[in-house]
Parts: C-alpha cells; sequence; structure tokens
C-alpha cells in the first residue's frame, strides 16, 4: 500500500510540476557593468571563463544555479553541454590555473541578490524573477 501511495505522489509530482516555457531565461548583470546587452557567443564565452573581464575593465564573477528550468537552458541552449561536461569543462580550468570557477547557488532569488552585490557579477535566472530585479538583462535565451 505505501509503494502505491508513493507511486502515485511521483506521478503527481511530474504532472503538476510547472516547466518553464522557452526563451523565459534570462541572463542578468549587476547595474555598474555598463553594458546593454552581450551576443550568443561571448555569453557562451563568458559561462565557460573563455572571458573574464568586461569591456570596462571589471573582472566577471559568474554565478550559475545546482539545477532547474534556467540550469537546463544555459546547458543546452548556450553551451551544448550536459551538466557532467560542463562541470568536467570547470575541473580542468580550475586545475590549470586558467580562471577560478563559478559560484554554485540553489536558486534564482540567490543568483539575484549575488549579482546585485559583486560588481561585474554575471548570472542566469527565470525571467519573471529578474523583473523588477534592479539587474540589467543583458540576454535572452530563446
Amino acid at each position: 500500500m505505501r509503494l502505491a501511495t508513493a507511486v502515485v505522489f511521483v506521478l503527481m509530482l511530474t504532472v503538476h510540476t510547472p516547466t518553464r516555457a522557452a526563451g523565459e531565461t534570462v541572463i542578468v548583470a549587476n547595474l555598474s557593468s555598463n553594458i546593454s546587452e552581450f551576443s550568443e557567443h561571448e555569453i557562451r564565452a563568458i559561462f565557460l571563463g573563455k572571458i573574464t573581464r568586461l569591456p570596462n575593465g571589471k573582472p566577471i564573477t559568474v554565478f550559475i544555479q545546482e539545477d532547474g528550468a534556467a540550469h537546463a537552458d544555459i546547458l543546452h541552449k548556450i553551451l551544448n553541454k550536459t551538466d557532467a561536461e560542463f562541470m568536467n569543462h570547470w575541473a580542468r580550468r580550475v586545475y590549470a590555473g586558467r580562471s577560478p570557477p563559478p559560484l554554485t547557488l540553489g536558486s534564482d532569488a540567490e543568483v539575484i541578490a549575488h549579482v546585485r552585490q559583486q560588481d561585474g557579477g554575471i548570472g542566469y535566472v527565470g525571467k519573471d524573477a529578474a523583473l523588477g530585479s534592479s539587474l540589467k538583462i543583458i540576454y535572452t535565451i530563446r
């Protein structure tokens, strides 16, 4: 009986879990960044640690999420990597001393708070979370 109840509960979660529609993940930057937008190529380079400074010379601090729809969007639609490939990429960069890893956070709210506090901060969140967050939206993932 307990197994049947657990199975029904899991099925209910999968049926009623809202999913983020395409194009609802945005890349946000600290207001001090003085940038209006970046290209997809530049966003890819930032999240892979290949661009480490803003055009004004400030160092970039990258904030990522542990999982979720926004994380899946950036991995699949921008970076073309699985989570394991992304983590392996960063492990190699850190081991080689090329750049510090991105700071991994647990939610849109945490990313917004950290990007807001960090000059040169860049991260990704759901579009709804970014609205009214006093951050610049520099790219929308479609």
